[in-house]
């Protein structure tokens, strides 16, 4: 199977490879673990303590950062709630696997059966606002790929304005990257 779900770990997997996170047990966020070649026996490395003044948000690996909680990266959501206030915990609330994936209307999305394709949905919810997300996680695994979208539901009786919506927002680890950028105006738009 290409998507599994053990406890609160998430491991997608395709031929050449795999994409894992968890749900923090402290405060419900999704934390990215590993995204690259594929694992099978996966321990997510330890929290290292630093000293002095430190918020262990602004360091971990989130798979979808909010606005206002000391996490001080670009956001995959920004909210601004009926009072003018920003601020936002999504905090994970319940998974289900789906064969196939579903459609997102009036979008461009990548389509395919049931037997090409299986979705991870993942359900998260900010008690304060009322507002729900539902991040879907598409897995092709022959073509070694993951697609993945989120659904924002307002169940307040205010209004909201999506500042800002990402539907992948990734962490990548700090490691010596090497940057390249083929030529041409494509990435100038």
């Amino acid at each position: 199977m290409s998507i599994t779900a053990t406890g609160g770990n998430f491991t997608l997997t395709g031929d050449d490879v795999s994409y894992l996170f968890h749900v923090n047990t402290d405060n419900g966020d999704l934390i990215s673990d590993h995204f690259g070649a594929p694992v099978t026996d996966f321990i997510p490395p330890a929290y290292i303590f630093q000293s002095g003044w430190h918020d262990k948000l602004a360091n971990d690996r989130r798979e979808f950062p909010d606005v206002g909680r000391s996490d001080p990266r670009l956001p995959a959501v920004h909210i601004e709630h009926s009072d003018g206030d920003t601020v936002s915990a999504f905090i994970y609330q319940s998974h289900e696997i789906l064969p196939g994936k579903p459609t997102i209307p009036g979008f461009p999305a990548t389509y395919g059966n049931d037997s090409d394709v299986t979705t991870l949905q993942v359900q998260l919810y900010d008690n304060v606002s009322d507002v729900g997300a539902v991040l879907s996680y598409s897995v092709f695994p022959k073509y070694n790929a993951i697609a993945r979208s989120f659904k924002i539901t307002n169940n307040g009786t205010g209004d909201i304005v999506i500042e800002r919506a990402a539907s992948f927002s990734f962490d990548f680890p700090n490691l010596d990257f090497e940057v390249i950028e083929p030529y041409g105006d494509w990435s100038h738009s």
